[in-house]
């Protein structure tokens, strides 16, 4: 039986899906002009005071894109290093701008080698490096910059920062570097889109290259995406509260990769409705943190207490998106919204860290509807 405490969570997330799906559609026909410059204001605001210049893009996949596009037509360097435990998306973007890629180590606890970094970076092929804090890990400190600077004065510097947008993040960009980030259901609980922030637009980045043609195509694809999205996030909601119904794939079928389709690279720009899922989302991402917060801190007792593995120590796992962890129970899966270990590229039955699975945080359902059905299933032997 469902207790009264959840019965009232799920009625409320119905009526927010319906909310939020009005108040979109809604939203979209304002000019994109003053969404741009809303969302620019809330990102310094919130986020980046120190960003001069903010792109919007139609995903972070794109943004990225744009970012390698202008470093292969710069000519200097032909290789990118990446970290070897990350979404195989970098890797093939990358590529499909002409460019090589060389990977670093990055350790259990998903943190990178100073003195690896260095030593690769002294090579005048590396054009640019990327640094990823994913998991909660924080590969973005300003004495990891401005070591790397010391080193080379050339080389670009890209803080992969989509799985970490958060509000207190101490991030300070030196010369001849860059953030990007994305919105989606992962970090900013938007639709998708990108963005990439700068001081100086060393690299004259601009993500309107996209025809007519094309964009109109994407504002009709999204708006359908974006439809069909709540239509199922409204009927789970539903299924949950008349049927306590709660299932999840098995990640040990596969590793986490992104195929080639839906998952393009594409430089275009991000659609209206898109921006306006993201504005919304933004303006309350305290809310965000402070959901993710408590949901990490239950499951961490979870963990304990189920005795179903271990979870991964970062520096910001308790508003990080995704919660690392190692099981040593398999009846974990099926029951918890797990994501499998990073696959590479070029074999996604392969990966740096196979044993570093996911918890997704989503601020949705909290961690307490799972110990009540975990509770329920125990109740029935």
């Amino acid at each position: 039986m469902i207790s009264g405490v959840n019965v009232k969570n799920r009625f409320r997330r119905i009526i927010y899906v319906i909310y939020e799906t009005a108040m979109t559609l809604i939203a979209i026909f304002i000019p994109k002009y003053f969404l741009v410059k809303k969302a620019k204001t809330i990102i310094k605001d919130k986020l980046y005071p120190w960003a001069d210049g903010i792109e919007f893009y139609l995903s972070g996949r794109s943004a990225l894109a744009d970012v390698f596009n202008a470093i292969s037509e710069r000519k200097i360097g032909d290789t990118v290093l990446i970290p070897d435990y990350v979404c195989n998306i970098l890797h093939r973007t990358i590529t499909t701008e002409g460019l090589a890629v060389e990977t670093y180590h990055v350790d259990e606890n998903l943190l990178l080698s100073l003195d690896e970094i260095e030593d690769k970076v002294k090579n005048s092929n590396i054009s640019a490096i990327v640094l990823a804090s994913i998991f909660g890990s924080q590969n973005n400190g300003t004495d990891i910059l401005s070591r790397i600077r010391q080193i080379n004065e050339d080389v670009i510097i890209i803080l992969d920062e989509c799985q970490n947008v958060i509000l207190d993040n101490h991030i300070e960009l030196i010369d001849k570097c860059l953030v990007v980030n994305s919105f989606n259901h992962k970090n900013i609980q938007g639709l998708m889109g990108g963005c990439v922030c700068y001081t100086d637009n060393f690299l004259n980045l601009n993500s309107s290259k996209a025809t007519f043609r094309t964009i109109v195509r994407s504002e009709v694809l999204m708006v359908a995406i974006f439809m069909i999205r709540n239509l199922r996030n409204l009927m789970q909601a539903i299924g949950l509260l008349i049927e306590n119904r709660m299932k999840y794939s098995d990640p040990k079928l596969e590793y986490s990769f992104c195929e080639r389709f839906p998952y393009r690279v594409d430089i275009e720009p991000i659609t209206k409705i898109s921006l306006c899922s993201a504005i919304r989302e933004m303006l309350h991402i305290q809310n965000t943190e402070d959901k993710r917060k408590r949901n990490y801190l239950f499951f961490t007792h979870m963990v304990v207490r189920e005795d179903i593995g271990e979870l991964i120590t970062t520096e910001r796992a308790d508003v990080s998106p995704y919660i690392p962890i190692r099981l040593s129970d398999e009846k974990a899966f099926g029951k918890l919204p797990l994501k499998g270990p990073y696959a590479f590229e070029n074999d996604q039955n392969s990966t740096a860290h196979p044993n570093i699975f996911s918890i997704m945080n989503d601020c949705h359902i909290t961690f307490d509807e799972f110990e009540e059905k975990h509770r329920e299933k125990k109740d029935c032997h």
